[in-house]
């Protein structure tokens, strides 16, 4: 069980397709998503979820490549170590503001556990980069309502589980 709710950490990154001009035949690099990065969550910044039995997690270490690969290291009271790997796709959420820099993510975990997650994170600038993220297991389904722009962060099962299930995390 422990391994299929790894899919509450996970994060992503779009590309955009490069344009050949006529007068630049050099295609410019794609822009990454923001959610790009080694991102570090740990103590009061771990979602309520993960902290308590059965996960007790005490860092996460989430990283989203470029090229929508993602590495998802979790360390647990104990010491012990796990390892998710997979892809993740991004989109704009489409909220109306507030909550119009919500962006979606869908997580395709392949490794320890083949399993999909979805939900909203939103990364904030300032002196430290963070990142609110909150994802929810659904494939295989677990019964319960994803995250949504609209309904904002909390929103995991129509809000029934509050912030239990939102993760900070800390760009490195």
């Amino acid at each position: 069980m422990k391994n299929l709710l790894l899919a509450v950490i996970f994060t992503a990154a779009v590309f955009a397709g490069c344009k050949k001009s006529d007068d630049n035949p050099i295609a410019a690099t794609p822009p990454s998503d923001v959610i790009v990065g080694t991102w570090v969550s740990t103590g009061a910044n771990l979602a309520p979820l993960l902290y308590a039995a059965p996960f007790k997690y005490r860092t996460i270490t989430a990283t989203f490549n470029n090229d929508g690969s993602y590495t998802i290291l979790s360390v647990d009271s104990a010491g012990t170590k796990t390892t998710a790997t997979g892809t993740y796709v991004t989109a704009a959420g489409g909220a109306a503001s507030p909550r119009d820099t919500i962006r979606t993510i869908v997580a395709t975990q392949m490794t320890p556990t083949s399993l999909t997650a979805e939900g909203i994170y939103q990364v904030t600038p300032g002196t430290a980069i963070t990142m609110k993220y909150e994802v929810l297991q659904t494939q295989p389904a677990l019964g319960y309502a994803k995250p949504t722009p609209a309904l904002g962060f909390g929103s995991t099962a129509g809000g029934a589980f509050g912030t239990l299930n939102i993760q900070k995390y800390v760009k490195q």
